[in-house]
């Protein structure tokens, strides 16, 4: 009986490596809220552009 299970390397990142930079998001998020936009506002807008090294909603 053949082995239908075929292994491979996986190709993706690290996926233990935290997902966002923790101090970039809080920088970008704290920037938005000092020019008036709430917390929240200011979050969606970070989750929207992205970071440094992370993709946001618009390049998905």
């Amino acid at each position: 009986m053949k082995d239908r299970t075929r292994f491979r390397r996986y190709e993706g990142g690290d996926p233990l490596a935290p997902p966002v930079d923790r101090a970039e998001a809080l920088d970008a998020i704290g920037e938005d809220v000092m020019a008036g936009y709430s917390p929240e506002r200011a979050m969606q807008e970070f989750l929207r552009r992205g970071g440094k090294d992370q993709r946001g909603l618009d390049d998905l």
